[in-house]
């Protein structure tokens, strides 16, 4: 009941700018029956950000400005056959090229507020010389983060779906993506103090990738209710840097590889009872390789490859409309998810600083293999159902709609580190919701009471440790996995009025 009861206990001084505008175009030019298009777009983007308490704590320790800009355009050239002509209709085909390129900078500088040296620095001379400092204006701009990045991205690609017979359809499809990146990241230290915060580092850093892509897909519809389908495919996701601060320097480390995947699918779209009922299931399976793993070590966020990982389960989903007012839909997903080879995996918190208790286990607990443990986020079961009841009021031309809605998680653990702690496991829960509308004449309008997690229903919505958790203590050495967690609490119950006007 603490835990939810939703009292702010930190300090908050915070500040935003944001600018954000863009172009874009699309073009179609008709070449003998073909098509030919271009899609074209500018986006641009500025953004200042002052954050108060980035430690989470109710005391003065450190603030943070954030500066960040992205300049980016892509075009595409499409050429598209014409529909049900080639082949007698058999065929038709896409292919096109791809080109995006992007400026990204980050401007990000720490100040060192009133307790932060009575808090984070031995008391002693160097507590004293760092509040001597302080008082002297040493902690404005305690450190100084620069990072900038350029990116250029090249793809060409071609799909094609073939009618073998009348209700049997191939796809193929391929994609060849060729990716260039650069940058440079720069961390200065204004204040000697703060290497609990942040490390001095200098690095430029490079990576080029490339990576052919494809997929098929075999499609039978022997009817227009019925589709029963079987998918092959591949992924690709490029590489990066790591553009979080820290207080380790990472230097050539900062660069993770590519990340890629192979998807299996198999499943069918139903239409019963002339559309009064609509099923529809699939089983999947996808195996990850070199997984993009996003961890928090205390201080940021890293990105680093992790083994492989495996996805498989089915997903199925169904709409009940029993009269022309009343539908019911109900949907049901299944994952069984596993790390099949992750042997550096981060260890328990409480190994970090090498307590007795992990000293019998591999590297000292500091990482651990977590070959058969479940990803984070990844709950086995979820789930929704739902009904919608509408009708008309006299014959005004309006219409009213109620709507109420139970979505169900199951366990899973929703820690910031992929790390198997018992200590950021999430119990599974339910949520309730409500909607009641009035709808004008041809729907031009409406107007909505809803309400959502009307039982009020608490639970992190996402787990992490408190930063610098060492420094404050509240690693435990009895249990390698016990440290500081804290919990996003997730939105309680909300309910409230809302309008629309379509015109």
């Amino acid at each position: 009941t603490v835990l939810f009861d939703r009292n702010f206990n930190q300090r908050v001084t915070a500040d935003y700018k944001d600018r954000n505008w863009g172009l874009s175009s699309d073009a179609t030019l008709d070449v003998g029956g073909y098509s030919l298009r271009l899609i074209n777009s500018y986006r641009n983007w500025r953004s200042t950000q002052t954050d108060g308490d980035t430690i989470f704590t109710t005391v003065p320790l450190s603030s943070r400005q954030g500066g960040f800009t992205s300049k980016s355009h892509n075009h595409e050239l499409q050429f598209i056959s014409p529909k049900d002509e080639l082949l007698g209709g058999r065929l038709d085909f896409v292919a096109g090229l791809y080109y995006f390129q992007e400026d990204y900078t980050i401007d990000e500088r720490l100040q060192a507020d009133a307790q932060f040296c009575n808090v984070l620095v031995p008391a002693g001379a160097q507590r004293t010389a760092c509040n001597t400092s302080l008082a002297a204006g040493g902690g404005v701009n305690a450190t100084d983060q620069d990072f900038s990045q350029s990116v250029e991205s090249f793809a060409v690609y071609g799909q094609t779906t073939f009618k073998i017979a009348e209700p049997l359809s191939l796809t193929l499809g391929g994609r060849w993506s060729k990716d260039d990146k650069s940058a440079s990241y720069v961390q200065k230290r204004a204040f000697p103090f703060a290497a609990t915060l942040r490390a001095i580092e200098n690095a430029n850093l490079a990576l080029k990738d490339d990576r052919f892509t494809w997929r098929a897909s075999l499609n039978y519809k022997p009817n227009r209710d019925m589709l029963f389908f079987l998918n092959y495919s591949t992924g690709y996701k490029s590489g990066g840097f790591n553009s979080g601060a820290g207080a380790v320097a990472l230097n050539q480390a900062r660069i993770f590889n590519r990340e890629t995947v192979k998807n299996y699918e198999l499943g069918a779209k139903t239409t019963w009872l002339d559309g009064g009922l609509i099923a529809n299931l699939t089983f999947y399976r996808m195996d990850i390789g070199g997984f993009q793993d996003r961890a928090f070590d205390g201080v940021s966020f890293l990105v680093r490859n992790a083994g492989s990982l495996r996805h498989q389960g089915f997903e199925l989903d169904t709409t009940i409309q029993p009269s022309d007012n009343f539908t019911v839909n109900a949907s049901l997903a299944y994952l069984d998810s596993k790390f099949t080879d992750y042997p550096g995996g981060a260890g328990l918190p409480g190994c970090a600083a090498g307590p007795a208790i992990c000293a019998g286990l591999p590297n000292n607990g500091r990482t651990q293999d977590l070959k058969g443990k479940r990803l984070n986020y990844a709950p086995e079961f979820t789930g929704n159902f739902g009904a919608t009841w509408t009708g008309d009021i006299g014959s005004s031309g309006l219409g009213w709609s109620l709507n109420g809605n139970v979505s169900l998680t199951s366990d899973s653990n929703n820690g910031g580190v992929n790390d198997a702690n018992p200590q950021t496991a999430q119990d599974g829960y339910a949520l309730v919701g409500a909607r009641f509308a009035i709808n004008g004449p041809d729907d031009r309008w409406n107007v909505a009471l809803f309400g959502s997690n009307l039982t009020n229903q608490g639970y992190c919505s996402a787990q992490f440790y408190q930063v610098l958790d060492t420094a404050f203590g509240l690693r435990n050495g009895t249990f390698p996995g016990s440290t500081g967690v804290r919990c996003n609490v997730a939105t309680p119950r909300t309910y409230g009025v809302s309008g629309t006007f379509r015109f």
